[in-house]
């Protein structure tokens, strides 16, 4: 009985419904859908993972968004969707094995599951056909953007059910059924999703006049393109089936439109300054008529604003000045007002190892001009003694002129020099750039440096015996494009040894705290720090354009050549030139500052150190064993240690893999050298991530941060 009542009442307006035409509709919709991911690769990039291959996924969730639907004739509309909707999915793949279980082989299984949070939003025009009344069907394309591409990926052990974990790169039992755990944004994502639709819909309306409708509607997409654009993916396509319904209104035509007019005046007056004129004046504009119509029930109106703008043009009264002031930073950050810098100085010897690479830019054999190239005829004024002033990776950039220095000094050393290539893209199988790039290093020691070149061997190959890897990650990409230089005598090669005075201050920071003021805009500043001006070396600078920074930090002893070394107070300026060529320069300020030299630290009898610090490298990526010329290294700094001797040991690594893995074997590293010193007193630690002492977006800077600090000081009696 109850079925019957809903017939008798809905079929008044299913009738209706028949005698349904096309007219302009608006309205919102939503649904929910089922995703059905096709695959047909093992990893996406930047996701490490040991997949036998993805195959097939899926996922559901909801769409929705705006519609408009505009009639064409008689049995054809064209309907515009701007859709939100969720493509989401979960792709599995299960790999099996063997297991040791007691000596009793048992059948094992992983479980890799890739889930991708996917969503698109944008535009889907299509033609509906009125097959039969209000029964439509309609075929078209959305074109969209992919808004969300994130995804989660893990390993799992699901058999057996009840035991077995993993084991990590040590061998050591990670306690844990799971490993490979990523998760973040899929970079190589592809921006663009396409999809062909096909769908069934039925016009329900909802009153006798038929403005208001539902339209329930069941459609398919086929995916056209790749969730990911990238070699590694061959395929993952995503179709997907969703059930939606659509609120729609469809206005009914309007009564005849009664026009009224209206008319408003609108007067507006603006301000130049300009230093083209001496006195001011008024120019009135030119009058402009805009006009607007608004709807209200069947009456038009349109109103007409008349507008004008007259302009004053004013001359410019040039305003400029600016201050400066300094604190003191301490090393936990804190402020300090009216500090006075204590510089002391200490003798410090350096031992620097040398990198035996030279790294290159894709494509090309010509070293970077980071490298210092010299002149022969300025080769008899290179020092390496000279360099005691200058950073690592600055001792690094001249390794062929220490080479150079070196292959004279002992003229029965040979070197090999081999040259590489990333083995990818333009670079592939390209052992003639590999050939160049080894003959460009020759060329420079043979021309430049005078060195026969019978002692000097090249080869060439693809990547190197010793490549980084995965060889795909683009910082890998980077270390594998370049040159590896051997030589027959560890003299050639060795680290280089400098004595220097070395000047600290405590607070190590000076502050400075700008304001500048300028109506015509500033064109570049300056900040300049010195006890005696006339001495540019020592003097500090720092400059820009625009406006001055309103904090900058100066670390004093980073800077050898620029630390303070008299006894005079620090002197400080802000000068600033503004776009009229005008300059303003504040008044000296002065900080102050005490200096203890090493003679008045031996003579009144304060505590004075010899500070001795050494770098070890390379490590192997994600090695912490002592190798090759470590070991000589090692032995070097054993033979420097007394038996008083205060003994610091830093372990580092590069930006590479989990930070928290990278943490214990930055200790290892450290723990490895305090073994082979012997010295249980030594201080060990691993510092990680949490500081990076070079450049990581470089390659040296990586290969440098695979390292080994170690500082000794030596009480001077």
């Amino acid at each position: 009985m109850k079925k019957l009542i809903l017939i008798l009442t809905m079929l008044p307006i299913l009738m209706y419904s028949q005698q349904d035409t096309n007219r302009l509709s608006f309205g919102i919709f939503g649904g929910f859908g089922l995703n059905f991911h096709s695959a047909d690769f093992k990893k996406i990039p930047d996701c490490p993972s040991c997949s036998p291959g993805y195959k097939d996924g899926f996922g559901s969730g909801i769409n929705g968004g705006l519609i408009l639907d505009i009639p064409l004739f008689d049995q054809f509309v064209l309907s515009n969707k701007f859709m939100y909707k969720d493509i989401s999915g979960k792709l599995v793949s299960t790999e099996t094995t063997q297991i040791i279980v007691e000596s009793v082989i048992q059948d094992g299984e992983f479980e890799h599951s890739l889930d991708a949070d996917l969503s698109v939003i944008g535009f889907e025009p299509s033609i509906k056909y009125s097959i039969y009344k209000n029964l439509r069907l309609n075929v078209g394309i959305l074109v969209s953007f992919l808004m969300s591409k994130n995804y989660s990926q893990v390993e799992r052990i699901t058999k057996p059910t009840d035991f077995a974990t993993f084991l990590d790169a040590d061998g050591n039992d990670t306690k844990s059924r799971e490993r490979n755990k990523f998760s973040g944004e899929m970079k190589a994502a592809n921006s663009i999703f396409i999809a062909p639709m096909l769908s069934v819909s039925y016009k329900m309306p909802m009153d006798r006049s038929g403005e208001l409708f539902l339209e329930p509607e069941a459609m398919f997409h086929y995916g056209l393109t790749n969730i990911v654009n990238d070699e590694l993916v061959n395929k993952w396509a995503v179709n997907s089936l969703s059930f939606c319904l659509a609120l729609k209104y469809s206005p009914l035509s309007k009564p005849d439109n009664i026009e009224e007019y209206k008319r408003i005046e609108h007067i507006d007056t603006i301000k130049i300054n300009t230093d083209l004129i001496t006195e001011s004046k008024l120019i009135a504009g030119k009058e402009t008529v805009r006009t607007t119509s608004t709807q209200s029930g069947n009456v038009m109106l349109t109103t007409d604003f008349v507008s004008r703008t007259d302009t004053i043009f004013s001359p410019v009264i040039s305003i400029l000045d600016a201050s400066i002031s300094a604190f003191g930073v301490s090393q936990d950050g804190v402020e300090i007002k009216n500090p006075v810098f204590k510089i002391e100085e200490f003798v410090l010897n350096r031992l620097d190892p040398l990198l035996n690479y030279i790294f290159f830019e894709e494509n090309s054999s010509e070293m970077s001009k980071k490298y210092k190239m010299l002149r022969s005829e300025d080769i008899d004024d290179f020092n390496i003694d000279s360099l005691y002033q200058i950073s690592t990776l600055d001792i690094y950039y001249n390794i062929l002129n220490i080479i150079g220095v070196r292959l004279n000094k002992f003229p029965d050393a040979g070197l090999t020099i081999i040259g590489c290539n990333s083995d990818l893209s333009i670079e592939k199988g390209n052992t003639a750039l590999s050939q160049k790039r080894a003959e460009f290093i020759k060329q420079y020691l043979v021309n430049v440096w005078n060195i026969s070149d019978k002692r000097i061997a090249v080869k060439a190959q693809n990547l190197s015996d010793k490549a980084s890897t995965p060889y795909t990650e683009p910082d890998k990409i980077q270390e594998n494009r370049r040159a590896e230089i051997y030589s027959d005598d560890y003299r050639i090669l060795e680290p280089v040894f400098i004595e220097n005075i070395q000047r600290t201050s405590n607070p190590p920071i000076a502050r400075f705290k700008s304001t500048s003021n300028s109506n015509v805009g500033l064109k570049n500043w300056e900040i300049k720090a010195y006890q005696d001006e006339s001495k540019e070396l020592d003097t500090f600078k720092i400059n820009g354009t625009n406006n001055p920074p309103v904090k900058y930090d100066w670390q004093l002893e980073n800077d050898q050549l620029t630390v303070p070394k008299l006894k005079n107070p620090i002197k400080y300026i802000l000068t600033v030139t503004d776009n009229k060529g005008k300059t303003f320069t504040t008044d000296n300020q002065e900080l102050a500052v005490e200096v203890i030299k090493i003679s008045e630290k031996r003579v009144q009898r304060i505590d004075d150190y010899e500070i001795e610090k050494f770098s070890l490298i390379l490590f192997d990526f994600d090695k912490s064993n002592i190798e090759s010329n470590n070991k000589k290294i090692i032995d070097y700094i054993s033979k420097r240690i007394k038996p008083e001797s205060i003994i610091e040991i830093k372990g580092y690594t590069d930006r590479t893999g989990d930070a928290q893995y990278n943490m214990k074997l930055s200790e290892k590293r450290a723990g490895s050298v305090k073994s082979a010193l012997n010295r249980d007193d030594a201080k060990s630690i691993g510092i990680g991530e949490q500081e990076f002492i070079y450049n990581n977006d470089i390659p040296e800077g990586r290969f440098y941060s695979r390292t080994v600090e170690v500082t000794v000081k030596n009480k001077v009696k």
